[in-house]
């Protein structure tokens, strides 16, 4: 079923995901994060927080992928909130390590809104070394919110990874 699932949401059929998976007696957490993730990607961003949640409360425990796609999800929505309180409770309530790819979600949620410091101090205190896509994410926000006084920070003194 998870394959059907998985071409139903690749196709954009939403309603039929959906069915198949109410229809599901007991999903794994591959079929919710299919749907969650599809959800997301085709911007029913409150539809996927509240199938988060009925995740959480029938018992499946979420892992990784959950919130990689939860928290794009924030991304492509601006919610800066969310995205924190998700990110925190992907360690505090789920003992996950963020990965890189969890940061960079964060870093171009933050850098978005204009959060360029939050961003800066989140890749400084991150636990992984920061790659250069998420160096090159907080860029682009400093030139989108015209901060050239970051921007030569950075350059006067690079990450190793920039240089």
């Amino acid at each position: 079923m998870n394959t059907l699932l998985h071409m139903y949401v690749k196709c954009g059929r939403l309603t039929d995901a959906r069915r198949v998976f109410d229809q599901m007696p007991d999903p794994n957490v591959a079929s919710w994060n299919t749907v969650i993730a599809g959800l997301a990607d085709n911007g029913s961003i409150s539809e996927a927080l509240e199938l988060f949640q009925e995740m959480i409360k029938s018992g499946v425990e979420p892992n990784e992928v959950t919130f990689l796609g939860l928290l794009a999800a924030c991304r492509h929505a601006g919610l800066v909130e969310d995205g924190w309180r998700l990110f925190r409770s992907m360690i505090s309530d789920h003992g996950l390590e963020p990965q890189v790819e969890h940061y960079y979600c964060m870093v171009e949620l933050l850098g978005q809104a204009g959060l360029l410091e939050e961003a800066r101090k989140l890749i400084t205190e991150m636990p992984l070394r920061p790659n250069k896509t998420i160096w090159s994410s907080l860029l682009a926000a400093c030139v989108t919110h015209k901060n050239s006084e970051m921007i030569s920070g950075i350059a006067e003194n690079p990450p190793c990874c920039l240089s």
